[in-house]
């Protein structure tokens, strides 16, 4: 049966209205792709993170269209004491260092389809910084004692754009204080022929009261690694959000059921205590002797205890031929 001209012309014009909606519902989502460009002054973000720290969030790279990239980031604090005398930190600071084909210059990144990149970071601000490097579990913490470091960024979900976030434990001198957080941020571009770098615009300050200080500060232990300079060794971070530690130890139960106590360096609000990877380590904390801000000692503040179980050494392991070849571990 065929149909009539104008039934003809119904149905074509049915179909026209039919892919208007299909597109009309697909460019929303590529707008909002094409939104997390790190020129987009929204995606810079800094709020109180409950009562002892603030959560910071930042774009490194967006591989879409012209590959909008953070050439340097640098967010600034600024507060005023209690003696009306201004300081000035650098909170916070990121750059791209390395492009995802693995040269030097990030501007090699174009066209790849690696889901990394290699990023600089580093603070000159006291307390300490949980990074969390983007799409990814993974963390690493920072302190100005460490200079610039060089960490991965993952990619999020669209395998396009990158952003992370970090969580600034707010040091003890701080507290109370009214800070204004300032963003000053260098865009760059991919290929290298569309060099055209620019200081991003519109880029607002923050200004936020941080909370009172509490009464006391504890120290505190990060996860164990494994030293990748000294074979056999655990580095296992500690941290404490006071810059007037007058002294600190720490001490464990060896595995002889010996109370073991050792000093840390005088003066340290951080550092990485190193442990035989060999042998356990049960109750282990940080002791720290610390002045408050109106210069009064406070003493023997304690972390929370940990084990820290030995890692190389098998432990009762058992076995037994079965055949030609071993099968069976126990």
């Amino acid at each position: 049966m065929r149909l009539s001209c104008k039934r003809m012309i119904c149905w074509q014009l049915w179909q026209w209205m039919l892919l208007v909606a299909v597109l009309a519902w697909l460019l929303p989502q590529q707008t909002v792709a094409a939104d997390r460009h790190p020129e987009k002054t929204y995606l810079y973000q800094i709020q109180l993170n409950g009562s002892n720290s603030v959560r910071i969030q930042m774009p490194l790279y967006d591989e879409n269209d012209n590959d909008y990239w953070v050439d340097e980031g640098k967010l600034t604090a600024k507060w005023k004491d209690k003696s009306n005398v201004e300081h000035s930190v650098l909170l916070f600071w990121w750059k791209a260092d390395e492009g995802r084909m693995g040269g030097t210059d990030y501007r090699s990144a174009y066209d790849n389809d690696k889901s990394e990149v290699w990023t600089k970071f580093k603070t000159e601000a006291g307390g300490s910084f949980e990074v969390k490097q983007g799409a990814s579990s993974n963390t690493f913490k920072l302190v100005k004692g460490d200079g610039e470091v060089r960490q991965l960024v993952y990619a999020n979900s669209d395998g396009k754009t990158y952003d992370f976030s970090a969580v600034w434990t707010i040091p003890y001198d701080m507290y109370a204080q009214t800070v204004t957080f300032s963003w000053e941020v260098r865009i760059g571009l991919t290929p290298v022929w569309m060099d055209k770098d620019f200081m991003l615009t519109g880029l607002t300050g923050t200004t936020i009261t941080l909370p009172e200080a509490p009464t006391i500060v504890s120290p505190q232990i990060s996860m164990a690694m494994m030293s990748l300079s000294k074979p056999g060794i655990l580095e296992l971070p500690w941290f404490i959000a006071s810059d007037k530690v007058t002294s600190a130890k720490y001490e464990y139960t060896d595995h002889n059921n010996n109370r073991v106590v050792e000093n840390l360096q005088a003066g340290i609000s951080n550092g990485v205590i190193e442990l035989d990877a060999t042998v356990p380590h049960e109750d282990l904390r940080v002791m720290v002797n610390y002045l408050d801000r109106d210069k009064n000692p406070i003493n023997d503040v304690s972390s929370d205890a940990v084990t820290q179980p030995m890692i190389h050494v098998p432990y009762g392991l058992t076995a037994r031929p079965l055949g030609d070849i071993m099968l069976r571990f126990g």
